[in-house]
């Protein structure tokens, strides 16, 4: 467990008020563990009962943790491909409502994918005129 945790975890176990500015999951690991010190010293669960929900818990807040982080890093990755696609996607649009042809908007959308992607495998063919 790291300092944070560990302070969380005393904070609780001395049955004080949830901390403002938590994260959803420390907000959960804190109310949790204050349930489980709570029981505890009301002598609702043994020491080896408590030791065994806190594992839980414990594991508990590294998985929703991890799953937030992982949230947060996609939506960056998601708003990022919008950002540097935007202009491309308007110019597709452009050049459909201009009525252009099949290889324009393919060259346009290949260009997308790229952007989107960091792919540069994708490579649209031009007519031969």
């Amino acid at each position: 467990m790291n300092a944070n945790i560990e302070e969380l975890e005393c904070t609780a176990a001395a049955g004080h008020a949830l901390p403002e500015g938590l994260r959803p999951p420390e907000q959960l690991l804190y109310l949790s563990l204050r349930a489980v010190y709570r029981d505890f010293y009301a002598h609702q669960l043994t020491r080896e009962q408590a030791h065994l929900e806190k594992g839980k818990i414990l594991a508990q807040y590294r998985l929703y943790a991890a799953m937030l982080d992982d949230t947060h890093r996609l939506c960056g990755i998601f708003v990022d491909t919008n950002r540097n696609t935007e202009p491309l996607r308007r110019a597709y649009c452009l050049a459909q409502a201009r009525g252009a042809d099949d290889a324009e908007l393919l060259a346009l959308a290949c260009q997308i994918v790229q952007a989107a992607t960091g792919d540069k495998t994708i490579v649209a063919r031009r007519k031969k005129t």
